[in-house]
């Protein structure tokens, strides 16, 4: 764990509450460790121990991708699990789906759909419509209008993820199917004006 603020000793709390102290002659006794008010301070340094260590733990905890004692704080804010995303049972799982959650939130760029899909695990390919449907034709392809190409993505995922059954392989593979938990995520934040289509190579 980093250390964002000085871990001290009790000796070392206590010299710097004691240097807090104006030099006169109430707190002339400051210094004296055998002194009742350097006792008194001796007796408060471990509180303000126990404040600046959680503060370390809490900057360093409150990051979703590194959280424990936060987790069901970023959940709920999420509203993990939902419709898309289900109940993890280890604390890795749990910290990814918040951050495939958090990276799913108002996607509407390429890049912000591959970081998405990268937060779910799945290295993907994320064109417009437009780049892949100018002639010549390279297999596999994917004809859409030429009104609907600006508002269509296409996502290359790996073949290993093709869902089972339908669309058959000819010589090139087209499928309106994704994973079930990626196709409902983009259903959910892409622009509502977008269409996806997955394609597998």
């Amino acid at each position: 764990m980093t250390n964002y603020i000085e871990v001290r000793t009790n000796e070392e709390q206590t010299e710097v509450l004691s240097s807090y102290l104006p030099a006169n002659r109430c707190t002339a006794i400051k210094n004296n460790t055998t002194s009742n008010y350097r006792k008194l301070l001796s007796g408060l340094a471990p509180e303000f121990r126990r404040v600046r260590n959680a503060i370390n733990t809490i900057r360093e905890d409150y990051f979703p991708e590194a959280t424990t004692q936060f987790i069901e704080n970023w959940e709920k804010q999420l509203n993990i699990p939902d419709d898309c995303i289900d109940v993890a049972n280890n604390i890795e799982q749990r910290r990814k789906n918040v951050m495939l959650k958090l990276n799913s939130i108002n996607i509407s760029t390429n890049k912000e759909i591959e970081n998405m899909l990268a937060a779910a695990g799945v290295d993907a390919t994320v064109q417009n419509a437009l780049d892949i449907s100018l002639l010549p034709l390279t297999l596999p392809f994917i004809l859409v209008s030429q009104e609907t190409a600006p508002f269509t993505i296409i996502i290359t995922l790996d073949a290993s993820l093709q869902p089972a059954g339908l669309p058959l392989t000819l010589p090139f593979t087209l499928s309106s199917q994704a994973p079930a938990n990626i196709e409902c995520l983009l259903k959910k934040y892409i622009p509502a004006h977008c269409q996806v289509f997955f394609r597998y190579a």
